[in-house]
């Protein structure tokens, strides 16, 4: 006998392999509720210049921008936006109202500024361009939060 095994075992131990590819499968897929995002301290100063690019979901910052060159770049949001991920799969930015203000795939411009690491700082209002494929609405929305005073 020494320790081989024959027959069955080997059978079943192969049927396992299918049932456990099914299950880490599962398990890799995107889960649905919050999605983690920066989000910056409240301020009442904002940088003129323009930000933004396409909304993307990003695993090191929740939610990026995609620049028009292809590269992909943390945000850091202004404070009370929040994201979560949606039964589609798809991540929304969420505004300190709690309403849905972009969709992966939006475009979406600011005032606010960029540091030396690319990590961009939108402030002000957010300008909103639903991408083609949004079956919301097609066209612009502009999103303002108050900033304190």
């Amino acid at each position: 006998m020494g320790g081989r095994h024959t027959g069955w075992p080997i059978v079943l131990r192969l049927c396992r392999l299918p049932i456990l590819a099914v299950v880490v499968a599962a398990c890799a897929s995107a889960r649905i509720g919050p999605v983690t995002i920066q989000t910056q301290a409240p301020t009442t100063l904002c940088p003129a210049a323009r930000v933004g690019g396409i909304l993307v979901a990003d695993p090191a910052s929740g939610l990026a921008f995609k620049w028009s060159d292809g590269s992909v770049h943390g945000v850091v949001w202004p404070d009370g936006y929040s994201a979560r991920r949606e039964q589609d799969g798809v991540v929304v930015l969420i505004d300190p109202a709690g309403r849905i203000v972009a969709r992966e795939g939006d475009e979406i411009v600011s005032a606010g500024a960029v540091n030396d690491y690319g990590i961009t700082f939108p402030c002000g209002d957010l300008e909103v361009h639903p991408s083609s494929t949004d079956a919301v609405e097609v066209g612009r929305s502009v999103v303002q939060h108050e900033t304190p005073t």
